[in-house]
């Protein structure tokens, strides 16, 4: 009926065309500190280093090894010179190369089992059309840091399709193990790829192994014996983590612990399996019918065990598993799909996470819950009435076409981060991460009065999320530089001042509450505010190791009240300790300016220029040396370098002369 070639061109075809407006939206979420500010993928040279060191995956303090995740983000930004599209373009390649990956296993499968027909590539392309079309995989495909769970499926499909398509036993070992190593090295979960490959080998027997019982495909010694490797791997790379971490997966105490539940470091197992009972089976329900989607979806915490929908729950996760599992032999794929999903959804169901529930996660168990789709074509297939046949064809297709249509719509969502956290807030009113996106974004435009509503907001959801707190701490002082009302000074003092009570040992609480006694000084003028906010910023090299930021604002609140020499001082004694970069030799630099010292401040920019001749920073303080020195000709020279490069210069001052000043 429809020819193999023609099925995958269909399938790249639809699939491109319904995912391609997931290309233009900005790094939203993780994506930000994972990619945009993590410095490690912006030079390809630093591919080998992805192998060996987890530090290089966050710009923060998230140590995770995922090479292939770096390795390929570190390629799209060597092709895109940082561009968001790239990195959108690169998870789209790699979903459409998922997608063919799972029409060939589905192929493959439907031979092995004997179930060939002339619709058989028909409804293989459909059930494939059913996981590469699906709205969840929105957010896979948007938030362009959960790439690891489609490396991960690009491992599981490789070894699965190796082996059970391929024709010799060396094909089939080394297909298992290449697919293992690739899985792992994209994620964690990789671990199970050769455990759920004989599984599916169990539950899926050949047609001459079906009369040997239950037991039937269960595999035997020389199965065992092939599959060895692939197990002795994720041995090793189980060993690799302890020794890079000192610990394997989590450790023990973590799910021991009786905390907060919506933090997922202090969720306690009972609060986890309470959780799980409820946002699995919706999980389920909600890639049926993927209405409600949602970035942060609500959560079920405190419910209790006599909770019906908690008793519900746990009846759907050990009944349905075990329901199919005894009826393998009549609805194999239906096994399959089920028991391959959960499997993979396993570890996010035991392990604490922040985010309880993520739709990203579903991307692994949403390739077995197709497969449960082709089962169903395939029973329909069987049926003796034509009429049924072709009415099944056509409600999958009109399906197929609204789950299309969804993922388009959805992606809308992630074009810009506004967009996404609204539709968050308004689907979920109680999403604290919600309030807190929606408020960071107006912090960054300088919108401070908007971001402490939208914050409060959030706070009096749940008051102990750190980064909503920074933020809302951090609103209110730059709305005190900004807007210098006397009597918010003393009462922003005093708010940040009970933050700093709460969290005494944080440096970020010490510098915010330094910050804020700046703002009080532009209020009110008083020496003594400066005093206090350099010795609270100074405080914090008796907490942690000396940090350039630490001298960094110190100096700036110096600089406020125009002691440029304290300040030139504590730049020098960054500098002295090593802690230097292009931003504080800029710093420094616009302070010698001010100073009226040029001549030194030109000696610092032609230093920074030493690694790139144009480096924005550096033209910045020669524009203002040639600025305060009224030298037009070489002002405007620089100006219109900087203007190429896409840097605005309105903040920045002119030559008394310039015509049209």
């Amino acid at each position: 009926m429809i020819r193999t070639r023609t099925a995958f061109g269909l399938l790249f075809l639809l699939v491109g065309a319904f995912h391609v407006t997931a290309l233009f939206g900005p790094l939203l979420y993780d994506d930000q500190h994972a990619i945009a500010m993590n410095p490690a993928i912006r030079e390809i040279a630093n591919l080998p280093q992805f192998f060996v060191n987890p530090d290089l995956f966050s710009a923060h303090a998230g140590r995770m090894y995922r090479p292939l995740v770096l390795a390929t983000l570190s390629l799209d930004h060597f092709l895109g010179r940082g561009d968001a599209f790239y990195f959108h373009l690169g998870n789209l390649v790699q979903h459409l190369l998922v997608s063919a990956l799972f029409l060939q296993l589905l192929l493959v499968l439907i031979r092995r089992q004997g179930f060939e027909s002339r619709r058989s590539t028909l409804l293989a392309l459909l059930a494939s059309l059913a996981f590469g079309l699906h709205p969840f995989h929105s957010e896979t495909l948007c938030l362009v840091s959960s790439r690891s769970e489609i490396i991960a499926a690009l491992g599981l499909l490789l070894a699965a399709i190796a082996w059970f398509g391929g024709r010799t036993p060396s094909v089939r070992a080394l297909g298992l193990l290449a697919g293992t190593l690739i899985a792992c090295l994209g994620r964690e979960t990789g671990v199970l790829v050769p455990g759920v490959v004989l599984m599916i080998a169990f539950l899926l027997p050949r047609p001459e192994q079906r009369e040997e019982g239950f037991l039937a495909g269960f595999p035997g010694t020389g199965e065992w014996l092939l599959a060895a490797p692939s197990f002795l791997l994720v041995l090793f790379y189980l060993q690799l983590r302890k020794s890079l971490f000192h610990l394997t997966t989590v450790p023990w105490q973590v799910m021991k612990v009786q905390g907060d539940p919506l933090a997922g470091g202090t969720r306690s197992l009972v609060d986890q399996i309470q959780e799980m009972a409820v946002a699995l089976p919706r999980a389920f329900f909600l890639w049926v019918l993927p209405l409600d989607l949602n970035v942060d979806h609500p959560t079920f915490f405190g419910l209790g065990w006599d909770h019906p929908l908690v008793l519900a729950g746990i009846l759907w996760i050990l009944g349905i598993p075990l329901l199919v599992f005894l009826h393998k032999g009549k609805h194999p794929f239906r096994a399959v799909a089920i028991l391959g999903a959960l499997a993979f959804a396993m570890p996010w169901v035991l392990v604490p996470l922040n985010v309880p529930f993520a739709e990203h996660r579903m991307y692994v168990p949403s390739l077995f819950l197709a497969i449960g789709v082709l089962g169903i074509f395939l029973w329909l297939d069987q049926r003796p009435r034509e009429v049924l046949r072709r009415l099944g064809i056509g409600v999958a297709f009109v399906a197929l076409l609204a789950l299309g249509f969804r993922s388009t719509l959805r992606h809308f969502d992630w074009w810009s981060g506004k967009r996404l956290w609204s539709s968050a807030a308004a689907q979920n009113p109680k999403s604290f991460r919600a309030w807190s996106g929606l408020g960071e974004i107006a912090l960054r435009e300088k919108r401070n009065l908007e971001a402490i509503r939208y914050l409060e907001h959030g706070r009096r959801v749940y008051s102990r999320y750190q980064p909503l707190l920074q933020n809302f701490f951090e609103a209110h002082v730059r709305n005190l530089e900004s807007r210098r009302v006397p009597r918010e000074t003393r009462r922003v003092l005093r708010l940040v001042g009970r933050y700093v009570d709460e969290r005494w040992k944080d440096p970020f609480a010490r510098l915010l509450i330094a910050r804020a006694y700046r703002g009080a000084f532009l209020t009110t003028g008083a020496q003594g505010d400066l005093d206090q906010g350099r010795a609270w910023a100074l405080s914090c090299l008796a907490m942690v190791a000396p940090k350039m930021l630490v001298y960094r604002t110190a100096a700036e609140i110096l600089r406020t009240g125009g002691r440029l020499d304290e300040a030139l001082a504590l730049l020098e004694a960054s500098i002295a300790r090593g802690l230097v970069n292009q931003d504080l030799l800029q710093h420094k630099g616009e302070l010698l300016v001010q100073g009226g010292r040029l001549k030194e401040a030109l000696a610092v920019a032609r230093e920074i220029q030493k690694k790139n001749p144009l480096d924005p920073r550096a033209l910045v303080v020669e524009l203002r040396v040639y600025a305060a020195e009224d030298r037009v000709r070489d002002w405007i020279k620089v100006a219109r370098i900087l203007q190429r490069s896409g840097y605005r210069l309105d903040s920045l001052p002119k030559p008394p002369s310039l015509p049209g000043r």
